[in-house]
């Protein structure tokens, strides 16, 4: 290795003075015992990159025998600002942790409170379109299947905080594109032309279809809406295929959506995936955010490639199979209009919202049921008292003020072990059922329900009344 005092002029410092720090070039004695000390062995003879590390002078005059000096120290302080850093980073993801735990807690009483609200307008919607003359089935068919759709919205939240379990099976993601388009082409802005380029059979991916559609329907109104208006038209192409893992026999389904529109600067799409980020009017910032929460819980990643002028693509790698047929599903069954079997049960429904306790009951009437309400786990224990547990099924809501739903279950339990006991709750269900409880319930609900899957959840009553059957009319 070369002398390193002969290199001395090739190595650049970062020292501070006062607080600034100041990049020099220095031959100073005190420097270089400072490099031969740390650099020695270090440097060999090809390597002449600069060498960088952080240095603080002091440097302060003395008076000896009435003669002036000036006395110069360095330090290196390397080791200091590295552990600074570091801090200031574990402040930074200490910061971001209690946001995530804040968004939480918001995102669940999210779901409990709208989730609730769909349940009292899905309901009435329900017993409104059975008495409603035939002019005003579709509107209100069209009203429940507006009111499910809102019902995903608080989903989306909790998936983007990790809170949901995603009910993932394999799908052929180019299947799901197609049966999009009808959807996707009424909501399309007149000039613009929509392209859907994917095999009807792949490629295949573990995914849950109320994700992926959302996905693909905040990334498709995220493209539409990048073209300007007024102007030559553009085109949004939505593309998926299949290409080779990282690893042998590995498969990955890319999927593109593309558009034609202004594009973004790159300090925009480093934002891009901040919560409520957005360069569009108030209200509309957690689309991609949610949908990057999505991509991750599906083990895939998402990228943004963008071009002022030119327009966008995002990228989505997801883990896929090998190919394989999926047989499709076929159209969905009709939906059942009428209910013709009686089920003249007790019910006890318990939720600290009256309205949804009311929507209950008015459905459960229509089965000749007898309901009972209670808006509190203590008062439920006086109803059940009074009845002497005398209750065929119960309806029990789990977030109540006092004696929670838990509570009231174990309660419920210890007066009747056999008693029937449903959780109808506007939380995901998934994570309900992965928690671990001493005492589970007989059945789950999740809210909005509709009037099929409630009495679908019936227990069947002892004696002559058949079980319920559900009727379809032609």
């Amino acid at each position: 290795m070369p002398e390193l005092s002969a290199e001395i002029e090739r190595l650049s410092l970062v020292i501070e003075i006062g607080g600034m720090p100041v990049r020099v070039n220095t031959a100073d004695a005190g420097f270089l015992a400072i490099l031969q000390d740390r650099y020695s062995g270090f440097v060999s003879e090809s390597e002449r990159a600069e060498i960088e590390f952080d240095v603080e002078i002091t440097t302060s005059s003395l008076v000896i025998d009435g003669k002036k000096f000036l006395y110069n120290s360095s330090r290196d302080i390397t080791e200091r600002k590295r552990a600074e850093a570091d801090r200031l980073s574990m402040e930074r993801a200490l910061r971001a942790s209690a946001k995530h735990q804040s968004l939480e807690v918001m995102a669940a009483g999210v779901a409990h409170t709208f989730n609730n609200q769909l349940q009292t307008v899905i309901a009435n919607l329900e017993v409104a379109r059975e008495e409603a003359p035939a002019s005003l089935a579709a509107p209100l068919a069209d009203a429940i299947a507006a009111a499910r759709k809102a019902a995903e919205v608080s989903g989306v939240m909790r998936t983007y905080l990790g809170q949901g379990l995603a009910r993932r099976t394999p799908h052929a993601l180019g299947r799901e594109l197609h049966g999009l388009i009808g959807l996707l082409r009424t909501q399309l802005p007149n000039g613009v032309r929509l392209d859907v380029e994917a095999a009807e059979d792949g490629p295949i991916c573990d995914v849950d279809p109320r994700e992926f559609r959302q996905i693909i329907m905040s990334l498709a109104t995220n493209a539409w809406e990048a073209i300007p208006r007024g102007g030559t038209g553009g085109s949004v192409s939505i593309s998926a295929r299949l290409v080779p893992g990282p690893r042998p026999a590995e498969f990955l389904a890319c999927v593109e959506v593309r558009d034609t529109g202004i594009g973004m600067e790159p300090a925009t799409v480093e934002r891009a995936f901040d919560p409520f980020f957005t360069t569009k009017f108030a209200g509309r910032g957690l689309g991609l955010a949610a949908v990057h929460g999505m991509v991750e819980s599906m083990k895939g990643t998402i990228s943004i490639a963008s071009q002022l002028g030119v327009g966008t693509t995002v990228t989505l790698l997801l883990p896929a199979r090998a190919p394989v047929a999926i047989p499709s599903a076929g159209p969905l069954p009709p939906a059942p209009v009428s209910f013709s079997e009686r089920w003249p049960g007790v019910v006890l429904v318990i939720d600290d919202e009256p309205m949804v306790i009311a929507a209950i009951q008015r459905l459960l009437h229509r089965s000749d049921a007898q309901v009972l309400s209670a808006t509190s786990g203590a008062d439920a224990l006086a109803v059940f008292d009074g009845r002497q547990g005398r209750v065929d099924c119960v309806f029990l809501d789990l977030q109540m003020p006092g004696m929670d739903g838990w509570e009231t279950l174990a309660a419920l339990r210890e007066r009747r072990p056999d008693v029937y006991v449903v959780v109808a709750s506007g939380l995901d269900l998934e994570e309900l059922r992965a928690r671990e409880q001493p005492i589970r319930p007989d059945g789950w609900l999740q809210k909005p329900f509709t009037r099929e899957q409630l009495l679908s959840v019936l227990p069947p009553l002892s004696g002559p009344t058949p079980l319920l059957r559900l009727v379809k009319t032609p």
